[in-house]
């Protein structure tokens, strides 16, 4: 619960709009504040959504990020409930963008379930290893 605070504390200091920017000068679509329908029906909010063209050149959605900040490392929690989300929209990738990382139990659960974590120690450089992440995504998946 604390981390989920301090990302509506700090959600102000990113920029969303020069990452979607740069996203986008990847080839992807992206989208800032996205909310995606689960077979349950409930609409999940995600502060990223990255989209791309399928091989029918249908532009889907393709990965969802999810940002969480906190002053400890970001315990279980915030990432089972990731996990959640993530299996009820059927989404292909996840990315966890955190600082200042995740604890122990925390990234056995992220690593077991294929989530991407992202981690750095201040805002602009995870904001840079996310668009490394990224770029690296869309390449691995050219290949």
């Amino acid at each position: 619960v604390g981390s989920e605070m301090c990302i509506r504390d700090r959600r102000e200091s990113l920029d969303f709009e020069a990452l979607v920017k740069r996203i986008r000068d990847l080839g992807l679509h992206a989208t800032h504040r996205a909310y995606l329908h689960g077979r349950s029906g409930v609409a999940y909010f995600f502060p990223l959504l990255i989209a791309r063209k399928n091989n029918n050149g249908v532009v889907e959605p393709y990965a969802v990020v999810q940002f969480l900040f906190d002053d400890k490392p970001i315990g279980e929690d915030p990432v089972l409930s990731l996990l959640t989300k993530s299996q009820d929209i059927g989404i292909q990738k996840v990315i966890l963008a955190v600082t200042p990382e995740l604890s122990s139990v925390a990234e056995r659960i992220a690593k077991h379930f294929g989530l991407h974590v992202v981690k750095a120690e201040n805002l602009n450089a995870l904001l840079e290893a996310l668009l490394a992440s990224l770029k690296d995504i869309v390449l691995e998946e050219k290949e």
